[in-house]
């Protein structure tokens, strides 16, 4: 029995980490679409009791949205969700785009065997998009093609950065997409036509594309 505890503690561990995981994800979807708006006090009681989990996980994630930038902690008042500056933003773009170019200049690709899933699904996501301007079909459809390019990052380390500097920048992006719709759906149209049918020899061009982007989507941020 002794020797099986070890193993039993690292499914808890284990299940503990998903769930904090998922719950982090659900609250950073809410902030990215206007849900939770900024100035917005996230309370761990309540929170807890919506997830069904403790305080300590939901203060981790909480953690988590304040190392992101996406919300900060203050004694006497809480947690309360903020948004990164539109020069904050543009810098992140910009640190973004530079790192995707290290990325393919080391030949940091994964071999990610779900590419062409991941191009279909970010297609369908943009259709169902069309010219709408609704937040939450906005935010998925940007995410779709994050998830694209993110997943084709095979160092881990620069892969979570990838993810913390598009999260940083979501809810001002798709606020102003929102504004825009056509030139954010072109603009996301053009970025998937550059994956081609999702070949491997396509990955590296769409990843670059992906890179020069950015320019374009500071230009969607709202102002």
């Amino acid at each position: 029995m002794d020797l099986l505890w070890p193993r039993q503690k690292m499914d808890v561990i284990f299940m503990q980490n998903r769930s904090i995981d998922m719950i982090h994800q659900e609250i950073r979807d809410r902030i990215c679409t206007g849900y939770y708006t900024t100035g917005q006090t996230l309370y761990e009681t309540s929170l807890g009791r919506e997830f069904e989990v403790s305080r300590t996980p939901i203060r981790q994630v909480l953690q988590r949205l304040a190392l992101e930038q996406m919300a900060v902690t203050r004694t006497g008042v809480g947690t309360m969700v903020i948004e990164a500056s539109h020069a904050d933003c543009a810098r992140a773009l910009a640190v973004k785009a530079r790192m995707l170019g290290i990325v393919l200049d080391l030949n940091l690709l994964a071999n990610e065997q779900d590419f062409a899933v991941d191009l279909s699904i970010a297609r369908r996501l943009l259709d169902a998009m069309g010219s709408q301007s609704a937040p939450d079909t906005l935010y998925r459809a940007f995410q779709g093609v994050h998830t694209l390019s993110n997943g084709l990052i095979c160092d881990e380390l620069l892969r979570m950065t990838d993810a913390m500097l598009f999260y940083r920048v979501a809810p001002r992006l798709v606020r102003g997409a929102g504004k825009h719709p056509n030139e954010a759906e072109a603009f996301l149209a053009g970025m998937l036509a550059q994956a081609g049918e999702g070949r491997p020899e396509d990955r590296q061009t769409f990843l670059r594309a992906a890179a020069n982007a950015s320019d374009a989507m500071a230009r969607l941020l709202d102002h």
